[in-house]
């Protein structure tokens, strides 16, 4: 049974919540290239794939620029809400690209994704996901335990969905926290 995290709008807020204390810890750690300051460069974005009550705060992305001349390194923290340069938000690019039909239909129905866009997914979990250095290293140490030659998609579903109460929202959480660091 598919529980559906849009009809849920706190769980929105503690995806955001959750990048907010991240974005905290960014900070306070300085900056990893030189140990210096981090300053504010947080900048907005316009994700697809969220409900329409969601509010404006939710749109902004975290990042960080060092404050020592010379260096000004960016620091992005991991986000739950957004996957690297991606429009959509996470939780519906996963939807969406699962082999499940009623998963994938509700989600492209409710958000109006296109084929088009839907292809790019599958093709980025394909590739650029699946041959990443930190999808390897989750291979590598068994922390997805389904079937290898299910599309990764499916494979994260399956690995967190039954987390927590059984009714989904808690492994949708705990998926979304372990794409987190791919985001940045």
């Amino acid at each position: 049974m598919f529980h559906n995290p849009y009809t849920d709008t706190s769980f929105f807020e503690l995806l955001l919540k959750y990048d907010q204390d991240t974005a905290k810890k960014v900070k306070a750690r300085g900056c990893q290239q030189c140990g210096g300051e981090l300053d504010q460069a947080h900048y907005q974005r316009q994700p697809r794939g969220i409900p329409a009550e969601i509010t404006e705060e939710f749109n902004v992305r975290f990042s960080f620029c060092c404050r020592r001349e010379g260096c000004r390194k960016r620091e992005m923290p991991p986000s739950t809400r957004f996957l690297g340069a991606h429009v959509y938000v996470t939780l519906a690019i996963v939807l969406a690209s699962s082999s499940s039909e009623k998963l994938r239909a509700y989600v492209i129905q409710q958000f109006k994704i296109s084929r088009n866009t839907l292809q790019k997914w599958q093709k980025f979990w394909a590739t650029r996901f699946k041959d990443s250095q930190f999808w390897r290293v989750r291979q590598g140490n068994g922390q997805l335990w389904h079937t290898v030659g299910d599309p990764i998609p499916d494979r994260l579903l399956g690995a967190f969905i039954n987390l927590g109460d059984g009714q989904g929202s808690p492994g949708y959480f705990e998926l979304l926290k372990f794409c987190s660091p791919f985001s940045e």
